[in-house]
């Protein structure tokens, strides 16, 4: 760029056509200083706004305004959890309810087995105590009596379980 101009070798032209080009660079040079200087003070600019922002979060956070929107959410978390509280016990009593159902129909079958073998054996027993009917676990109108006294008992249950 920096070139000694002698008037002897260049005319007026060529010195003319030579400042022209050295004033294009410079104002070239110019541009991108100045380009570069904006683009720097975007920057900062860009980072003081970002700084500003996190710094107006923290304040707000501090000193109250997500706390009280904190609050006001507790109060409807708080009753997002009650419901579902209810929800699940709910669900514990009508799974106990059924395990309890299944219970006692465990047991009643399992009672109804154990006079079925009572009576087989009092059955095959009956001839060596006597011809006769006796009262007792074979006799079959007792045996419709105390079916009818475990079904009125196993209702009562069942209707005392549902209340």
């Amino acid at each position: 760029m920096y070139m000694v101009v002698t008037a002897v070798h260049y005319s007026f032209y060529n010195v003319r056509h030579l400042l022209n080009n050295i004033r294009n660079n410079l104002e070239i040079l110019r541009c991108k200083y100045l380009l570069k200087k904006l683009k720097r003070e975007k920057l900062e600019a860009q980072r003081d706004m970002y700084l500003s922002d996190n710094a107006t979060k923290i304040q707000k956070m501090f000193r109250g305004f997500y706390s009280r929107k904190y609050i006001h959410n507790f109060f409807k978390w708080k009753q997002d959890i009650i419901e579902i509280d209810n929800y699940v016990k709910d669900q514990q009593n009508k799974m106990l309810y059924e395990i309890e159902e299944k219970r006692i129909k465990q047991l009643v079958y399992d009672k109804k087995l154990q006079d079925i073998k009572i009576h087989n054996v009092a059955k095959n027993l009956h001839h060596l105590i006597s011809t006769k009917a006796q009262k007792g676990v074979y006799n079959y109108k007792i045996e419709n009596i105390i079916k009818d006294q475990q079904e009125r008992i196993i209702n009562k249950v069942k209707r005392d379980i549902k209340k």
